[in-house]
């Protein structure tokens, strides 16, 4: 099995203009150490580990011991070594990914089409798309299906993601949410301003959580279960309806909608702006637009396998 954590995960400026909590080093090395905990209660348990620069591969096979296998990191940057740390994990032969991190993180997991399942553990700052249980139980979960024995369709879910295609470098991929921010730069990522918002199409609407997916589900939520998703046109303040929204931890906004409407599964919407901008994916600025720039968005159950630990550790009626 495959631990991959993101360091730099729950970081970012949220814990500058709204209350998120910092997720410290320290705290990854404890969830991960429950993580661990969680494995090893399950015989024969093996852990393979990116061997990150930052260290916390180094310290925690030190900790552990001879299960823990570290696998070397490799040349890429920034973002990129999330997509790489999954592959090179996927090339040692790994059955089950755990990724410790934020929507931002599970996002970069997906990016890469893992073939095998992903346990998402909630490690950043707007959680919608990861698991937010305690991390011994997950890490007993991903030890218990990596063992073998039980069927994927009895303990997983296939997952919805948002598909981007057009005026864009490469195909990108939302699991939770997609904006149209009104901002031709990409500056610290996070989008906090409502009133930079022109339009959402989200995979996930959820009332009872942090980012731009809160929006939606103050209009009509939309569960990881349902098959579509959600468009939200969005205006400027004065202008439509207010919706207070959890933008992050500790910050609420009101959002002015002009209109929204529900999103068949597979169904293509197209986003065409004038004005250019740039594209927020999970709730960060990615991708720019220049002027009059078109994108092709969908909604599909095309992403990986999530699987869910409440059904691994539940007693088997269909296991084979």
């Amino acid at each position: 099995m495959g631990l991959l954590i993101n360091p730099m995960a729950g970081r970012d400026i949220r814990r500058v203009v709204a209350a998120a909590g910092l997720h410290s080093t320290a705290d990854k090395l404890l969830a991960a150490r429950r993580l661990l905990a969680g494995m090893a209660a399950v015989e024969d348990t093996e852990v393979w580990m990116v061997d990150d620069r930052e260290g916390l591969a180094a310290y925690l096979a030190a900790e552990v011991g001879p299960w823990l296998h570290r696998v070397p990191e490799g040349q890429a940057e920034g973002s990129a070594r999330t997509p790489e740390w999954t592959r090179r994990l996927e090339d040692v032969g790994v059955s089950v990914l755990v990724a410790v991190g934020g929507d931002g993180t599970q996002r970069l997991v997906a990016q890469a089409r893992p073939q095998v399942p992903v346990l998402p553990v909630a490690g950043g700052t707007n959680n919608v798309a990861c698991w937010v249980g305690d991390e011994t139980a997950a890490g007993m979960a991903a030890a218990r299906y990596a063992a073998g024995g039980l069927r994927l369709s009895d303990v997983a879910r296939r997952v919805k993601w948002i598909r981007v295609e057009g005026e864009v470098e490469a195909p990108e991929v939302a699991l939770v949410d997609l904006a149209w921010v009104r901002r031709s730069f990409t500056g610290a990522r996070a989008v906090w301003e409502p009133e930079a918002v022109g339009a959402l199409v989200l995979a996930q609407a959820d009332p009872a959580r942090p980012g731009l997916s809160n929006l939606g589900g103050h209009l009509c939520p939309v569960g990881p279960g349902i098959d579509g998703g959600l468009f939200v046109a969005c205006a400027e303040p004065g202008r439509g309806q207010p919706v207070p929204t959890i933008l992050a931890p500790g910050l609420v906004r009101p959002v002015w909608v002009e209109r929204w409407e529900p999103l068949a599964l597979g169904a293509v919407r197209e986003l065409r702006e004038s004005e250019g901008g740039t594209l927020a994916l999970d709730g960060e600025r990615w991708v720019v637009l220049p002027q009059g720039a078109a994108v092709w968005v969908r909604v599909e159950r095309e992403g990986p396998w999530f699987l869910e630990p409440e059904r691994v550790l539940a007693p088997q009626t269909g296991a084979e």
